[in-house]
């Protein structure tokens, strides 16, 4: 699981005199080897060395900088073996004991910063794009509990109770027999409300987002009936898996369910967006629409194209942006020019507290947004 202490700490870490390396690297399996980040990584590094050339640095602090690209370079060339991920995030400064590493379950634009700050708008999207999912599996006697987040799946609780097998004894009418049916099956709803009230301990000091429940068919109905109603309201499917399941095997259901509801959420998200756009409403679709909305403060949601990257202007008084004006439409002022806009964009979704999703670009093309009011 990504550490949410070590994000904070990076958040605030500001360095005067010595530079951070920023680094993001798509090490996706699927489109490259080993050797193609190897050899993009040098690259990136090799640019970035060249453009540092011209400028007054002292001496002291550049050897500092060629030690964090030595260290960056003996990570991805000997320490990390291409597998767990599909970009990875690598913040260094070293003369400053700074050295944070994740994993990411999604790729990003491999890019090198180098600012006196982290550089954080695509690990931020990433954390606030993706959601915390809950999966408990439940038998008769036991239950173990997940946490899902970024694409990894934790155990964080596991619950045995001892219940009285079924036996069949001779009575008066079966009276005896029916007896200690009851006695084993008090026995099991004690057990299913132990495992509800665990899981409403574990909301209210990590709450989740969607809650998924496995277990015999027969006993899921049983074990909803114990649960707060602030969960069955995030129940988003339901698996036929039980306890004893092998954790591969447990991932694998759980990553289905939580796959389906999420391209799910997308499409009900975007047909709102387009539907409102449409009549008028609380939507916008376009580029040059968005951005306008955005720096207005109007958006809630922000849909932008996967993999989207923009170069652009910002006025350097208010903010605007834009993908082609050189001028503002507003304080007359000539726009600072940005070859990634979206680094901008981001900041801004993020200062106004606005979710950012990814959609394919059939869907509402380079960026669309759910608005919080109209002006």
């Amino acid at each position: 699981m990504v550490d949410v202490k070590g994000i904070d700490r990076l958040l605030s870490f500001s360095e005067d005199e010595y530079f951070v390396v920023s680094v993001y690297l798509n090490v996706d399996g699927k489109r490259f080897t080993k050797r193609d980040w190897e050899t993009l990584l040098k690259d990136l590094i090799k640019d970035r060395r060249k453009q540092l050339q011209a400028e007054p640095i002292p001496s002291a602090v550049r050897n500092a900088l060629e030690g964090d690209f030595e260290r960056i370079q003996r990570f991805f060339n000997q320490e990390y073996s291409g597998k767990g991920a599909k970009s990875v995030a690598c913040f260094s400064c070293l003369k400053k004991n700074l050295w944070q590493v994740y994993y990411l379950p999604q790729p990003v634009r491999s890019r090198l910063i180098v600012s006196h700050q982290p550089y954080l708008p695509p690990l931020l999207t990433l954390l606030t794009e993706n959601k915390h999912y809950c999966a408990v599996l439940v038998s008769r006697e036991k239950a173990r509990i997940f946490k899902s987040y970024l694409g990894e799946i934790e155990e964080c609780s596991e619950i045995f109770d001892e219940v009285p097998g079924k036996v069949r004894i001779a009575g008066w009418y079966g009276l005896e027999e029916r007896r200690i049916e009851r006695h084993i099956e008090d026995h099991v709803h004690r057990h299913l409300k132990k495992v509800a009230d665990a899981l409403a301990r574990l909301f209210k000091v990590q709450p989740f987002d969607g809650l998924i429940i496995g277990g015999r068919r027969e006993i899921l109905p049983d074990f909803e009936h114990h649960l707060h109603t602030y969960l069955k309201e995030r129940i988003i499917g339901r698996i036929n898996v039980e306890p004893e399941t092998e954790l591969p095997i447990i991932w694998g259901e759980v990553g289905k369910v939580i796959s389906q509801f999420e391209k799910a959420q997308k499409e009900k998200l975007v047909q709102r967006v387009m539907e409102e756009s449409q009549s008028g409403g609380l939507g916008v679709i376009g580029l040059k629409e968005t951005l306008k909305a955005l720096w207005q403060g109007q958006i809630s949601t922000l849909l932008v194209q996967e993999g989207l990257s923009l170069s652009g202007y910002v006025c350097p008084k208010c903010g605007y942006m834009s993908d082609n004006e050189n001028y503002c439409p507003y304080d007359r002022l000539e726009m600072r020019k940005t070859p990634d806009l979206m680094e901008e964009v981001v900041e801004a979704a993020m200062i106004q507290n606005c979710e950012i999703i990814h959609v394919s670009e059939s869907q509402v093309g380079e960026m669309a947004g759910l608005l919080r009011f109209k002006i």
